[in-house]
């Protein structure tokens, strides 16, 4: 929903802290164990605690995945609508 754009340096600076926050989701995120998620279970942690509240937060985290090459989205825009609540599944490589 946001365009962004990212200053390279920090992202680089800051890749594994994005990583790091990245592997506290549910393995149901991971390509390797799970194969991806639903956006919207993305507010809990690997162990069922809810880190956040605010779908902002999460898209955050999904775009700083994305820059990074550790996120995509398991399906193209069009067909998102298909999906509880019209959310993109994501994947975790």
């Amino acid at each position: 929903m946001t365009n962004v754009g990212f200053h390279p340096d920090r992202i680089k600076d800051n890749e594994n802290n994005i990583s790091s926050m990245l592997s506290e989701l549910s393995d149901d995120f991971m390509k390797n164990k799970g194969g991806g998620m639903s956006f919207l279970k993305m507010c809990d942690d690997k162990n069922d605690n809810q880190w956040t509240h605010l779908h902002k937060t999460m898209e955050q985290l999904v775009l700083l995945g994305l820059s990074i090459d550790k996120v995509s989205y398991l399906m193209p825009r069009e067909m998102w609508a298909a999906f509880p609540g019209g959310m993109p599944y994501i994947v975790i490589k």
